[in-house]
């Protein structure tokens, strides 16, 4: 209890019910110690230094660290940051149970080749505590661990293996019988549960923290408000290494209204910069007249694997979260930072 007390994040007042460290809490960790020291990260499935807020930041926290480790299926700007980059396997190399959250339906997935380098995030964690000595609340290999999983089901994993697939029952308008999962056991749309834990009841609109400057001054220097988009090609930060999907989106970029871009000087296909009064990045200016001519909307997650390594793939010339703020206020329920709404310019790149 006590170290769950102070874990890194336990003073965000955030719900209940969220478990989980903002990547602020874990940034603000690393950079002032706050609650203690860390001095070791093990990253995987993700590329922080892309994809959480306020990335120069990120960049210092992850070079101050003693020791960083990162598992991943391909280089990204994280894993050319590591001390120790371990080959993850892809879903065709490890067996698994499959359950969506959506369908009451667990199905096996069955690997179709092993590369002897590559192993499971499952493996690679299991295979990490038994050797700093927490075997004993981990497993001896990977079927102890599924059977464990399957034990409700009176199966255990090799017989699950044969079956293939195992269905639940589903039962229409639970509601009906057994309400709904809210205090009253109705539909909140003023929620009773927000109110006992000393939040809003009721969604409530917050101006920007950027509007608590001199509004006059502050328009005149950012009078664009930035939002982002993902591209359908990607997700998230990854695929940019594919190369038939960079054939189809191979270059970042923020779409503009034309009218917008007439009066920056702006043609369509231009490279312009994004500044916030956070930073500065580069993306090509694309037109668009279904977007509103005092809105622009930047690219999320890009980096340049053709660039190399050396420079961390150009892991900042287009990163979006060069232009986001890692300091409050958050969202007073979820700890989420402000990724969309902020004031911003825009005007063309030096040739």
């Amino acid at each position: 209890p006590e170290q769950w007390t102070n874990r890194v994040g336990s003073r965000d007042p955030l719900l209940p019910l969220f478990q989980r460290v903002l990547p602020q809490s874990l940034v603000r960790a690393v950079l002032e110690n706050d609650p203690y020291p860390l001095r070791a990260m093990y990253v995987h499935a993700s590329n922080p230094l892309l994809t959480f807020n306020n990335s120069s930041a990120v960049r210092q926290a992850l070079q101050n660290l003693d020791f960083l480790l990162v598992t991943d299926r391909f280089m990204t700007p994280t894993a050319a940051l590591a001390d120790v980059v371990l080959p993850a396997a892809t879903y065709l190399e490890y067996d698994n149970i499959v359950a969506p959250p959506y369908y009451p339906i667990a199905r096996i997935q069955q690997k179709a080749m092993e590369y002897e380098d590559c192993r499971s995030d499952f493996e690679m964690i299991n295979g990490i505590a038994r050797r700093l000595g927490l075997g004993s609340d981990f497993f001896e290999n990977m079927d102890d661990f599924f059977n464990l999983v399957l034990e409700p089901s009176g199966l255990t994993f090799r017989e699950f293996r044969e079956q293939g697939i195992r269905t639940g029952a589903r039962q229409a308008q639970k509601y009906l019988s057994k309400g709904f999962a809210t205090a009253s056991g109705k539909v909140e749309l003023d929620s009773a549960r927000l109110k006992d834990w000393g939040f809003d009841s009721l969604p409530v609109y917050r101006e920007p923290h950027e509007a608590s400057a001199d509004e006059s001054d502050f328009t005149q220097s950012y009078p664009l408000i930035l939002t982002t988009q993902k591209s359908r090609f990607f997700r998230h930060s990854d695929g940019r290494q594919i190369e038939s999907l960079r054939e189809k989106h191979s270059d970042p970029l923020v779409w503009v209204h034309p009218a917008a871009a007439e009066k920056l000087a702006i043609r369509d296909g231009d490279w312009v910069y994004l500044e916030t009064p956070q930073g500065r990045i580069k993306q090509k200016a694309r037109f668009s007249e279904k977007i509103d001519p005092r809105v622009i909307a930047a690219d999320f997650g890009w980096w340049f694997p053709e660039k190399g390594p050396e420079d961390l793939f150009n892991w900042a010339e287009a990163n979006l979260n060069i232009l986001t703020r890692a300091a409050p206020p958050f969202n007073a329920e979820m700890g989420s930072s402000q990724f969309r709404g902020i004031p911003c310019r825009i005007y063309k790149a030096e040739e």
